[in-house]
C-alpha cells in the first residue's frame, strides 16, 4: 500500500495516514487483533484468504467492523463465499458509452447511497469489473443503463459498489481497485 510506483495506492494510503490511524496488515489475518470499530481494507487481493482468516473477518465485521474490497476480477470471491455474502466480483470487464478519455475509464455517476455518495458527485473508473448476485439491486453506485459485461450484448445497469449490513458491521464491495492507485490521482481522473 506504500509503494509510490504508478500502479500502487501509496498516495490513497497517504490520506488514510492524514485522516486517522493507518496499520498495514502484512500478516495473515488471522494473527492480528482487529479493533471492531474500525475497518479493515482490502485492495486487489493477489491470492485467496484461508478458512482462519475469513473467520478472523467474519469476527470482526459481526462486532461492529466495516470492511471495505476493492476487487475487480473475483480473488476476495472466497472471502465473500466464507462470509456467506451473495454478492461476487465478476471475471469479466465493465464496458459502458459513458467514460473519460477512453473506454478503460467508464464514469459512474449513478450513486444511491447517501454514504458512498457524501460530496462524490461521480467515479471514474479503471478497467472495472461488476459486482454480481446481489439481490433487489439495494443502495451503492451502479453503470449506466447502456453498459455491457465482457462480450455480452445484455445492456443494462451494473453494480460498481455496493454496501450491505453484516452483524452489528458493515461490508462494501468496489468492482475497482485500480481507481485507488497513484496514477488515477496523479492524471487527477480521482481526488482524495
Amino acid at each position: 500500500m506504500f509503494n509510490t510506483d504508478w500502479d500502487r495506492c501509496s498516495e490513497f494510503a497517504k490520506v488514510l495516514v492524514d485522516r486517522g490511524r493507518l496499520t498495514p496488515v502484512l500478516y495473515p489475518y488471522n494473527t492480528i487483533n482487529f479493533n471492531e470499530e474500525g475497518v479493515l481494507i482490502v485492495v486487489g487481493p493477489d491470492m485467496g484468504f484461508s478458512s482462519l482468516e475469513i473467520d478472523k473477518v467474519r469476527d470482526f465485521v459481526e462486532k461492529g467492523g466495516t470492511l471495505f474490497i476493492a476487487d475487480d476480477f473475483g480473488r476476495a470471491n472466497n472471502l465473500l463465499t466464507g462470509l456467506g455474502i451473495k454478492g461476487k466480483f465478476s471475471d469479466e470487464r465493465l464496458g459502458d458509452i459513458f467514460y473519460s478519455r477512453s473506454a478503460d475509464f467508464p464514469v459512474v455517476a449513478r450513486i444511491e447511497d447517501p454514504q458512498l455518495a457524501y460530496d462524490v458527485e461521480g467515479l471514474v473508473l479503471n478497467v472495472p469489473s461488476v459486482i454480481t448476485g446481489l439481490e433487489g439491486g439495494g443502495e451503492g453506485a451502479f453503470s449506466s443503463k447502456v453498459s455491457v459485461v465482457g462480450e455480452g450484448r445484455n445492456r443494462k445497469s451494473y453494480p460498481i459498489m455496493a454496501a450491505t449490513k453484516y452483524g452489528a458491521g458493515r461490508v462494501i464491495l468496489l468492482s475497482d481497485p485500480d481507481i485507488l492507485i497513484n496514477d488515477m490521482n496523479d492524471r487527477k481522473l480521482v481526488t482524495w
